[in-house]
């Protein structure tokens, strides 16, 4: 029979498990420090890609505050611009007013200084028809002189009926101002000179021909003349 005899080593034993568990706590330190460096990557990622975001955001915004003064800037110039026109076209229009003035008054005159040698008595010096600026309706003007010796001593009272015959819906057709088939006459009284002014509605499609007068004197003589003018000629 042997004898075995074996050293007890406790102090050994201490140190392999506090060994292993160092070793162990290592392990899960490290794993623990992975996975905690992991999510701290993580963060910084998303924090960097939250401030890449936040300056495209900036600049869009910027951008767009450049946009919208950029087009208020230009709906200034364009109101600028609009009103400017605007005002070109109303002086235009009372240019053109004024031009349609002065040449009724230049008319008016040339009528009455080409009315020597026209005989006597009442007489039609002028016509003169223009458009009113809006579709289908005219003013006329008529100029009426009382010519002679003595005649400036003597007023003319009578009365003037306007008459346009044309053609509607291919048909022949008369107009008289004031109503579509008999209007009233214009009454007037002249001693020298006289500008008998009125308008003309022109019914839809009517294509005037042709501008007839019937002047008729009633005091202190009665007389009566008849004028008829191609409309194109009277047109100014």
């Amino acid at each position: 029979m042997r004898l075995v005899v074996r050293q007890h080593r406790p102090f050994r034993q201490l140190i392999l498990f506090l060994l292993g568990v160092v070793l162990i706590s290592g392990g899960i330190w490290l794993f623990l420090d992975y996975d905690q460096w992991g999510y701290i990557q993580q963060r910084l990622a998303a924090s960097a890609q939250r401030r890449s975001l936040w300056e495209q955001n900036r600049a869009l915004q910027q951008d767009n505050e450049a946009l919208r003064a950029q087009l208020a800037r230009f709906r200034r110039q364009a109101q600028i611009r609009d009103r400017a026109f605007e005002e070109i076209r109303e002086s235009l229009t009372d240019l053109q007013r004024d031009h349609a003035r002065l040449q009724r008054e230049l008319d008016f005159y040339h009528d009455v200084l080409g009315s020597s040698g026209t005989g006597r008595g009442l007489r039609l010096l002028g016509v003169h028809v223009w458009s009113d600026g809006e579709d289908d309706r005219y003013r006329y003007e008529l100029v009426l002189g009382h010519l002679g010796e003595g005649a400036r001593s003597r007023v003319v009272k009578g009365e003037v009926r306007v008459r346009v015959v044309g053609e509607l819906e291919g048909r022949p057709y008369t107009l008289e101002p004031g109503q579509k088939e008999r209007g009233e006459p214009l009454r007037f009284t002249v001693r020298n000179y006289l500008r008998l002014a009125g308008e003309l509605d022109l019914p839809p499609g009517f294509e005037p021909k042709e501008l007839r007068l019937a002047l008729r004197q009633e005091s202190p003589v009665k007389g009566s003349e008849e004028a008829s003018f191609p409309w194109l000629e009277v047109l100014n």
